[in-house]
């Protein structure tokens, strides 16, 4: 036995039917275009986050570079420094012998009466007298040159520091740069 509904019941479940089925196959192709839209969306958020972070490692790098040459400059202004103490030390030793030969010479009447008692002295002993003007000139020659090497050094070394020191001031700079920049790149 079949039942039968009535003409209006039988339209009443078609439409119903049809209510119910015409969102779904409309809905489908709609709903398909929010997941392609995210799926899309999730992959430029991808891309982006891998070039921002591409970015923070660039500017982690340069700021790790930086640092290291900052720390190497230190180590060449260390360096530099105790050559310029050393020069220093070198240059007062010098200056305490030119004192010395000059406190001696004033003593002794220097090197001038030491000619002067030559050339009273009789001319018996020529060679020594020759060994004795070449000791004393070669003597007063080399305090000089010691004097003069050491005020070189001692002006080489100032040149040195002052060229690390800029160098150490720009090596500085770079890492607060590099710094800054890795810290806007990670903002």
């Amino acid at each position: 036995m079949r039942l039968i509904l009535p003409l209006h019941l039988r339209r009443l479940v078609v439409l119903v039917g049809f209510a119910l089925l015409v969102p779904m196959i409309v809905v489908s192709p709609v709903s398909a275009e929010p997941i392609d839209d995210k799926r899309a969306e999730a992959a430029r958020l991808a891309q982006n986050l891998e070039v921002e972070g591409n970015k923070v490692s660039l500017a982690a790098e340069g700021f790790n570079q930086a640092r290291l040459k900052q720390a190497e400059v230190q180590a060449s202004l260390a360096k530099v420094q105790g050559d310029m103490a050393r020069a220093d030390a070198r240059m007062q030793q010098a200056r305490g012998l030119l004192a010395q030969v000059a406190v001696q010479s004033y003593v002794t009447g220097g090197s001038n009466s030491f000619f002067a008692h030559l050339a009273n002295s009789d001319q018996s002993n020529v060679v020594l007298r020759q060994q004795y003007l070449r000791f004393t000139a070669s003597d007063q020659r080399e305090v000089m040159g010691q004097v003069r090497a050491a005020r070189q050094d001692f002006e080489s070394a100032q040149d040195r520091l002052a060229d690390e020191q800029e160098e150490a001031a720009s090596a500085a700079a770079k890492a607060e740069a590099a710094k800054q920049k890795a810290a806007e790149a990670e903002a």
